[in-house]
């Protein structure tokens, strides 16, 4: 996910993120969520702006990275509110998005989580979600358009539930964050500024309105969960 321009994007070839890959938080005790090996907390990043894209590609770019997690659909049909993607449970980690009415483009998206532990990415060279120093990553999603074709989801970012059945621990809030080169010649994980308060196991983020629309571009894109 990225903010551009009068945009929010999804950017391919790992230089966005909506890809709902997950990364531990669970444990259900009273200690804070864990971190996965390797992962550690590192400083807000600030959204930055850079101008629209151009062409499309003559053919999607492949995925960097593949998820072994579960697995989903997101299709946009021009005009149309898409259904809600549920990934169904995955160590413990469930997760259902609700995106907005599709604004432009049409097509089939394929959505995967997982871990992002060390062993459930594929190859294991994707970063561990820095955006907000204190959190800790819950949950990543990839998003892959296989398409030559953006497909845009209204002005808003997507509602997200998140579910750990072994509960939070100490953990109060988890925000979205989205990993995008956001003008930048590397990608770099960044917060949109939208948040939920967690409430037993269940966490919900409320979609925020942003300054045009939601576009996932051909390519894979990756967000995260992490919470604190």
């Amino acid at each position: 996910m990225k903010f551009r321009a009068n945009r929010l994007f999804f950017l391919a070839g790992g230089s966005l993120l909506l890809a709902a890959a997950v990364a531990a938080c669970g444990g259900g005790s009273s200690s804070s969520p864990s971190i996965p090996p390797g992962a550690t907390p590192a400083p807000t990043s600030s959204p930055t702006t850079s101008p629209n894209p151009t062409a499309s590609p003559s053919s999607a770019p492949a995925a960097t990275w593949t998820f072994a997690g579960s697995t989903a659909t997101l299709t946009g049909t021009a005009g149309q509110t898409p259904a809600l993607v549920s990934l169904a449970a995955y160590h413990n980690i469930s997760a259902t998005i609700q995106f907005g009415t599709d604004s432009a483009g049409s097509g089939t998206l394929n959505v995967s989580d997982a871990l992002n532990n060390g062993t459930d990415v594929t190859p294991s060279t994707l970063p561990q979600d820095t955006a907000t120093a204190g959190t800790t990553p819950l949950i990543y999603v990839s998003v892959y358009n296989g398409s030559t074709t953006t497909v845009s989801f209204g002005s808003n970012s997507p509602k997200v539930t998140v579910t750990d059945s072994a509960g939070f621990g100490s953990a109060t809030t988890c925000e979205l964050d989205v990993y995008a080169k956001n003008g930048g010649s590397s990608p770099t994980w960044n917060s949109i500024g939208a948040s939920g308060a967690i409430s037993g196991t269940t966490v919900t983020l409320n979609p925020v309105a942003i300054s045009g629309t939601v576009d996932f571009q051909p390519g894979q894109q990756i967000i995260a969960i992490a919470c604190k």
